[in-house]
């Protein structure tokens, strides 16, 4: 299925923040493109399996924006890969955390050339990666988020996650522009990344795991 030059908004669930996805993708595969995605009343796209079979979603030259709980979120073993989009302003709800892209259930995440911002709240992420996550961060703006990203749960035990970065800027994140657990089965590559953070908040964490010229 392809959507394009579409608008998906205000879907509203029964419980705010529960069963409202704008878009809800089981077992499929969807391109979107030069989309808007607005003030769903659960994540404004979700990627999920079927019966064992993963999703496959592709993103392009959209907006996400002002969703509850997460803007994307992919898990399943879904793949989901988001390019030139403005992924911003997503809200939370009642302890859900409201965060740009959400990943997690060894799911594969590409992201390019995307503008991540205004997810201001501590507790808030541009982008969180949990649980057996592959993902590969390029030329994104991840600026004025409570943390700009996340990789793993300091509660979490035995996270194994592979996760590269290339030419991304990191600006203006309250807590952090990127956040490294310490769990040793998570591996971090990457060069050319910029940070414009304040002092001792630009990478935060297991920074031992960050190669040279990173």
């Amino acid at each position: 299925m392809r959507i394009e030059e579409s608008q998906v908004l205000k879907t509203q669930p029964a419980t705010p923040g529960r069963d409202g996805h704008g878009l809800r993708i089981r077992g499929s595969t969807v391109q979107v493109s030069k989309t808007v995605i607005r003030e769903n009343g659960a994540s404004g796209l979700a990627a999920l399996d079927e019966t064992n079979t993963p999703s496959s979603v592709t993103v392009e030259e959209s907006r996400i924006e002002q969703n509850v709980i997460a803007g994307l979120f992919v898990s399943d073993r879904s793949k989901l890969e988001v390019r030139r989009s403005r992924i911003a302003n997503n809200q939370p709800f009642q302890g859900e955390f409201g965060d740009g892209v959400s990943a997690e259930g060894m799911a594969e995440l590409v992201l390019e050339g995307n503008t991540i911002e205004g997810h201001r709240l501590a507790g808030q992420f541009g982008v969180l990666l949990l649980f057996f996550v592959r993902a590969t961060l390029t030329s994104n703006e991840i600026r004025n988020n409570g943390w700009g990203v996340a990789v793993g749960n300091p509660g979490i035990s035995f996270e194994k996650m592979r996760v590269a970065f290339f030419n991304n800027r990191f600006a203006s994140n309250n807590q952090c522009g990127l956040w490294i657990d310490e769990d040793p089965q998570i591996v971090i590559s990457g060069s050319g990344n910029l940070f414009a953070e304040r002092p001792g908040r630009a990478i935060c964490g297991a920074t031992s795991k960050v190669p040279s010229g990173f």
